[in-house]
């Protein structure tokens, strides 16, 4: 059970100061949850500094009670474990250096059983050191799925406005009223991890190589059809009324995954930080449905297997490359295939950064 909550990671964050001058050290925080009732914090200051480092927490990222019983810790101390009141509650913390220095930090990834891939895209900084806002947008797998008390409050207290959904009609099986506060949109996109293409994998018709030409093959249909099927996309989060908003797909990996790293594209996120929250699904797909296949395969087969259900970077890769070699950047892509201009970016990045 501790193994799954310390994978429940964390966010690494350079702090941008609030309020600090020039000459302000460099602080590096990450925020572990160690178990239900816990997170563990630890930071690195550079150079080192005296003082103090106050901490507030909060259900609601935009909204901290500055009244309320912080806890306060001596900044040589490097680290600190806080107690939460209630383990079924996803908490935002704000940091706070000498009083001065700032910042928002979360656990990445919400605790539900039922919602596959379920993460907050927020904390992760652009090339100007500006962060993306906790709470703003999510990702997840499948939706459409029974669940238990838990996971309603987990739905409930992410509070979404809007549900982008890239499932086909054929991949909803389920439906409950959970969501039905939400408005929910729904871009269909064909789905790689078709019936067909597993038997073919099962009857060891398609190897590891196989697949990832496979997989390279479907990223550059969605990368040839990105006006049809991600222009709306922007369009919807272009207006601020649809926050807070959940991008999903059956897994939450590669539609979703596609989606996403336009998303950081648009708002300036290094290529670097794209790949490492598009191989995060690697760690949080639950492969149970697939282990009575897995099984009674071959090595080859389950080589190829694995590679099916994992985001592969070779693929992201490819499709970065294409877009270099098509448009000459990817700013020009942006602006040319999904008439996203400066404009329309600098408002993105002001609804979506701080």
């Amino acid at each position: 059970m501790r193994e799954n909550y310390i994978n429940q990671l964390f966010c690494i964050l350079l702090l941008c100061c609030l309020g600090c001058n020039q000459e302000t050290p460099q602080i590096r925080v990450v925020t572990e949850r160690m178990d239900e009732n816990t997170y563990l914090f630890r930071w690195e200051v550079l150079p080192p500094m005296k003082g103090s480092v106050t901490i507030y927490s909060s259900l609601d990222p935009t909204s901290f009670d500055y009244s309320q019983h912080p806890v306060e810790t001596d900044i040589l101390n490097g680290s600190i474990q806080i107690p939460v009141t209630n383990k079924e509650d996803r908490y935002f913390f704000l940091l706070k250096f000498n009083n001065s220095c700032a910042k928002e930090v979360a656990s990445r990834f919400a605790f539900s059983d039922a919602l596959l891939n379920l993460r907050d895209i927020g904390g992760y900084a652009n090339k100007e050191e500006k962060n993306i806002k906790w709470g703003k947008i999510y990702r997840s797998g499948n939706i459409d799925v029974p669940k238990k008390e838990k996971d309603i409050r987990v739905i409930n207290q992410m509070q979404l406005k809007t549900i982008i959904d890239f499932k086909e009609e054929k991949e909803k099986n389920y439906k409950d009223s959970s969501l039905n506060s939400a408005k929910t949109i729904n871009i269909p996109i064909p789905d790689l991890l078709t019936p067909d293409i597993i038997d073919m994998v099962i009857e060891g018709k398609m190897k590891k190589g196989d697949v990832i030409l496979y997989m390279q093959e479907k990223y550059l249909e969605m990368y040839e059809h990105a006006d049809f099927y991600f222009k709306p996309m922007f369009d919807i989060l272009l207006d601020t009324a649809n926050y807070p908003l959940l991008i999903t797909s059956t897994r939450g990996k590669d539609r979703t995954g596609f989606a996403i790293a336009l998303i950081m594209t648009a708002i300036g996120v290094p290529d670097e930080t794209i790949i490492e929250d598009y191989l995060l699904s690697g760690k949080h797909i639950n492969a149970t449905k697939y282990k009575s296949l897995i099984k009674n395969l071959t090595w080859e087969e389950q080589e190829a297997m694995t590679s099916l259900l994992n985001p592969q970077e070779k693929v992201i890769d490819m499709v970065r490359e294409r877009i270099i070699y098509d448009y000459g950047s990817t700013d020009k892509f942006l602006e040319k295939k999904l008439q996203l201009d400066k404009a329309k970016r600098k408002k993105l990045k002001a609804l979506l950064l701080y």
